[in-house]
């Protein structure tokens, strides 16, 4: 996920994400993970729609899914390619690239490290 840089770091306390407004603010950054997954999806576009500083976003993230922000677009990503590969005819390639891996370098070991086999192996089996 690029954009390491924290931007808005204000003072505001972190939201509680279990309750109104701010399970609303959760609902918006996964809706927008789950639109954009082929994208270069970025920490601060993610800051920005929970309107609330990178710090406190982190921490509610992570309160509330329980992983950070970019664990949960990896699992999404590698979700999105096991369908990918038992319901359609598309290559691997194709699939890394829909999956929003740029090559396949990055998206071999996160594979792997999920299923615990190649995608072909995956797809055959």
């Amino acid at each position: 996920m690029g954009g390491g840089i924290l931007e808005n770091e204000s003072m505001q306390p972190p939201p509680d994400w279990h309750r109104g407004a701010d399970d609303t603010r959760l609902r918006r950054v996964m809706d927008f993970i789950h639109d954009n997954l082929g994208a270069n999806l970025s920490l601060t576009a993610m800051v920005r729609l929970a309107a609330i500083s990178a710090p406190h976003f982190l921490k509610a993230f992570n309160a509330a899914k329980g992983v950070s922000p970019l664990q949960d677009v990896i699992s999404a990503r590698l979700e999105m390619v096991t369908v990918l590969l038992k319901t359609s005819k598309l290559t691997v390639a194709e699939i890394t690239w829909r999956a929003g891996y740029p090559d396949f370098s990055r998206f071999g070991p996160h594979f792997k490290w999920k299923c615990g086999t190649t995608p072909a192996a995956f797809r055959a089996g």
